[in-house]
């Protein structure tokens, strides 16, 4: 009888056990972290992939980015973003139809097509009780990150907008932008005198809010407020509000200053918003990919998508220890329709040629060598534009082009390699320099944006998503899986 009484309460305890271990599993807090890689439609996705495969002097041990793996490893699907009104988006329409579920035109942000403001997954998510946050690498009323708190219907309404996310209120910001927070009273005034002996980039503040007590109201939230890597780094508060910069981020191959990484920001931000035990959401854009290509600077473009593979590369780990997270990689349009062609070539040419590329017949079909090639690149097209323009007029000649092109982009051209003359006098340096690069094998297509389809991967918890989908459906994705926690 006693032995009885033993098996039947050790089965008891073993079902209590196995039951309540189920249900603390089905209870865990669910977090979302969405990636969103602005601009970089599939063949930039693809430049950093080549990159790490094919590049003679890759740095990847076994040859393979965690784009790679993140694509082999997760859901992939194929994703078309047309807007309320048109076939081609900008990041204000993306973002906002990420964000919310429903369709807008270009320029809006929170707002549905009829300019009617709709609830974002942040906001949501935070009326759950979760932690929330957004950065990025350009400036934190940027389109991308305002999508998730803004309703404007004019992504310029940075006034309204900083309003907007002071009202939300996101645990976490991060990204560049001072100037949107002062205005030019609260300058003049000098109030703000101490404060700015804290912010390292005060003698490039150009302020354009039109509200004298928005900085007041920003001091009043709650927020540690920092200014740079180290400011952050020493920040042990739950609610932080970085600003590393007046505007937008330097490009990575021109040096970040004293701004954190990409991958530094998201470090922290996942190690603040980790310890609300409702769990979080975060939105985490690397938006300078964006504004290199708008550029046209393929070396500028991979070294910023080198910056996103590093962070990808954390998230990864995290989420590899974190089962009930997910993981959404995407981005919200494709910008300048990047790729590299074969070249026809002359006979001339080929004799010249013959030890820097892969000849075949007339073709030059562009030799691995020239992946190694963009990382030789010294400075971004925008930097040597300037440097080009801040010489005395009678020193803008074709000459010194071709010398600053040269010297910075390691190549060994001539003039007539990229379209100029000696005695010309008009002439774009932008034009010389995008035409120095196609002796890369590189071309664009445009600078602006592209209706080009993109790619969105899952990975770590799993969702149902069709294979096919509009940027709408992200948002309803991101509802069920936390609505599936209840």
């Amino acid at each position: 009888m006693v032995k009885k009484l033993f098996i039947f309460a050790f089965c008891f305890l073993f079902l209590t056990s196995f039951a309540f271990a189920a249900k603390e599993e089905k209870t865990e807090p669910r977090n979302v972290i969405l990636f969103i890689a602005d601009g970089t439609g599939p063949t930039i996705m693809h430049l950093l992939i080549q990159y790490a495969k094919l590049a003679p002097k890759s740095p990847f041990q076994d040859r393979q980015s965690t784009l790679e793996k993140l694509i082999n490893e997760g859901k992939l699907s194929l994703v078309h973003n047309d807007t309320a009104f048109s076939i081609v988006s900008d990041s204000a329409a993306a973002a906002t139809q990420f964000a919310t579920g429903h369709k807008t035109q270009p320029e809006a942000l929170g707002v549905d097509k009829d300019l009617n403001p709709v609830s974002s997954v942040l906001i949501e998510a935070k009326e759950k009780g979760k932690a929330t946050g957004v950065l990025t690498d350009t400036y934190v009323l940027d389109a991308t990150p305002a999508g998730f708190f803004g309703h404007v219907e004019s992504r310029k309404d940075y006034t309204t907008l900083s309003k907007n996310l002071l009202e939300v209120k996101p645990d976490i910001v991060m990204g560049g932008g001072f100037n949107h927070f002062v205005s030019k009273a609260n300058i003049e005034s000098g109030d703000l005198e101490n404060i700015l002996k804290k912010v390292p980039y005060a003698a490039e503040i150009e302020p354009k809010n039109k509200d004298d007590k928005t900085f007041e109201t920003l001091l009043k939230s709650g927020y540690a407020l920092v200014f740079d890597e180290k400011g952050l780094n020493k920040a042990k508060a739950n609610k932080i509000f970085g600003l590393f910069a007046a505007e937008g981020y330097p490009f990575n191959i021109d040096g970040l200053k004293t701004a954190p990484s990409l991958p530094v920001m998201t470090k922290k931000a996942v190690e603040v918003l980790s310890k609300n035990k409702q769990g979080f959401f975060l939105m985490v854009e690397a938006g300078e990919v964006d504004w290199a290509a708008h550029t046209n600077d393929a070396a500028t473009t991979l070294r910023e998508m080198l910056e996103a593979e590093e962070t990808l590369a954390y998230l990864k780990t995290w989420v590899d220890n974190h089962p009930n997270t997910l993981l959404i990689i995407t981005a919200d349009h494709d910008t300048g329709g990047f790729g590299f062609n074969y070249q026809k070539i002359s006979k001339e040419e080929k004799e010249n040629k013959m030890d820097k590329g892969y000849i075949q017949g007339k073709y030059d079909y562009i030799t691995l060598d020239n992946l190694d090639k963009l990382l030789e690149q010294k400075a971004s097209f925008y930097i040597l534009e300037k440097e080009f323009k801040a010489l005395p007029k009678e020193k803008q000649t074709p000459q010194n082009a071709l010398k600053i092109i040269n010297d910075n982009l390691n190549l060994n051209l001539t003039l007539k390699q990229i379209d100029l003359e000696e005695d010309q006098t008009d002439f774009s340096f932008n034009k010389a320099i995008k035409k120095a690069s196609e002796n890369l094998g590189i071309v664009w297509n445009t600078k602006k944006h592209t209706s080009s389809p993109l790619l969105i991967i899952f990975y770590g918890a799993q969702v149902k998503a069709p294979n096919f989908m509009h940027n709408t459906q992200i948002a309803q994705i991101i509802r069920n899986y936390f609505n599936e926690e209840q």
